[in-house]
């Protein structure tokens, strides 16, 4: 693979919903890669239907809704995808009780689901997705967020200021008791005026309708988003993160680049959820948001403040994630998603697009011998092999070095306990774990395929103890043979 395709997978992550795309060329940073254009038309689609409230799908009309993909993480590509989906009516409430674990109906929520199919250029090869999986999350999940507000007091923001902390203090207002929010506040010089808190009551008061008071000079855009993802990074990895950017215009006083605070946000396991007002470089924040797994937003009218960054709190609390394995195709990679509403209504749709390049293989999934054992189990939070994993582990390093042509795909998995996040990092660890045993065994890394599912694909339930340590696993796929 050449420097040119390392760094192009390495920038662009390309998330299009709908009909927005956003390419940014690889090998150089993005200030070098994006020309200085100022484009401040904002999208007009479904982009720019908010998230109001939530409604369960029983007291919803299923004729009126419709499927909407808030944001797409193909980092874990080719091993997988994860797209966060909405369904919502016309009012903008978020319909909830479609997938596990809050789904009530009689039957498979999948048949709700109606499939995920990934189109491989326009007009390309079209995959059907048969082995994908739904889970909803809710505020009812009780996880703790780190969240920081990035927040810009640039002169050009003049009157339209009073929009903003409008919009700040909305959303302060819908926190969650357990959540931690950080604000910075910006013109040439970043300021952070609220450290992490949980407080409410601290946040309203010491962040304050200031105005342009004290602020009103140049835009260190760049510098006060990495101000403000430092202060959510020592936080426990347990708890998701996110760095909320606003700026009425371009950068012109940071001391970093966009490019070095794309990497401090990657490294830190950071989504950029970037808002922009008025004439600013498009192009740039929309790639550092979907980079990063985060969204872009765009409007010209300072009244729409406060309705987008309800949207983006409200959207990190709920939504459905669709997680599936890709196609190991080269390209532009369109996903559309069907939904069925239960009882009625017509099927609805959505569509996303993304880029990989440098990963074709024509890698086929096949079945392991009976004769080989399928599960490594580890003990609760902990990726370290328990006594008597080699008797599970042994007979395939065995296999493999008789059978030189054998790719395997290591699987790690835990059980339902923790954030989802936490839970997929730890079921990376314990592929990992296992894919050591292996190579430490005399097998090639080039070999093996070590891919975390997270909390995904429970092998057994999840509501007893016997059940989650079951759960808590690797297993064994054959790629090659």
């Amino acid at each position: 693979m050449n420097t040119v395709v390392l760094q192009f997978n390495k920038i662009i992550v390309l998330l299009t919903i709908l009909s927005f795309v956003g390419v940014l060329p690889g090998c150089r940073s993005f200030d070098e890669a994006i020309k200085s254009v100022i484009d401040n038309t904002p999208d007009a689609d479904s982009n720019r239907v908010y998230m109001t409230g939530t409604r369960p799908y029983s007291e919803s009309d299923g004729n009126n809704l419709l499927l909407n993909v808030w944001r797409i993480n193909s980092d874990p590509f080719p091993d997988s995808v994860l797209v966060y989906a909405r369904v919502m009516d016309g009012q903008g409430n978020f319909i909830s009780n479609l997938a596990p674990p809050y789904y009530q109906g009689s039957k498979d929520y999948k048949e709700i689901w109606g499939g995920v199919k990934e189109q491989i250029g326009d007009g390309g090869k079209v995959f059907e997705i048969d082995d994908f999986d739904v889970r909803e999350f809710s505020d009812k999940d009780g996880i703790p967020f780190e969240i920081a507000l990035a927040l810009d007091y640039s002169g050009s923001m003049g009157s339209n200021i009073t929009f903003l902390e409008d919009a700040a203090v909305t959303f302060i207002n819908l926190k969650l008791p357990q959540d931690r929010i950080t604000i910075v506040k910006f013109d040439d010089t970043p300021r952070l005026v609220v450290p992490p808190t949980q407080s409410k009551q601290e946040l309203i008061a010491q962040y304050g309708r200031t105005g342009l008071n004290g602020f009103g000079a140049y835009t260190a855009l760049y510098a006060a988003g990495k101000l403000g993802g430092e202060q959510i990074i020592e936080a426990p990895e347990t708890h998701p993160r996110a760095l909320i950017l606003f700026t009425d215009g371009e950068d012109n006083s940071s001391a970093i680049t966009s490019s070095e605070l794309y990497d401090f946000c990657k490294t830190n396991n950071i989504p950029v959820f970037a808002v922009a007002f008025g004439a600013v470089n498009k192009e740039i924040l929309a790639n550092l948001a979907s980079g990063t797994g985060g969204r872009f937003y765009q409007t010209n009218d300072p009244k729409e403040l406060e309705a987008i960054f309800k949207d983006i709190y409200l959207s990190l609390r709920n939504y459905y994630l669709i997680h599936y394995r890709p196609p190991k195709v080269d390209g532009k990679h369109i996903i559309t998603i069907a939904l069925n509403p239960p009882g009625g209504g017509s099927t609805i749709g959505a569509t996303a697009v993304y880029e990989k390049y440098g990963y074709s293989s024509k890698d086929t999934i096949l079945t392991p011998p009976p004769d080989l054992p399928n599960r490594v189990l580890f003990a609760y939070n902990s990726a370290e092999l328990l006594p008597g994993a080699m008797e599970h582990i042994q007979p395939w390093v065995e296999e493999m070095k008789r059978n030189s042509r054998l790719v395997v795909e290591i699987g790690g998995h835990t059980d339902s306990v923790g954030t989802f996040d936490y839970n997929q990092e730890l079921s990376e660890r314990r592929a990992m774990a296992v894919c050591d045993v292996f190579k430490s065994s005399g097998i090639e890394e080039r070999r093996l395929r070590c891919i975390g599912y997270g909390e995904l694909r429970p092998k057994t339930t999840n509501t007893t103890e016997e059940g989650r340590s079951m759960n808590r696993r690797t297993e064994f796929k054959i790629l090659r043979q």
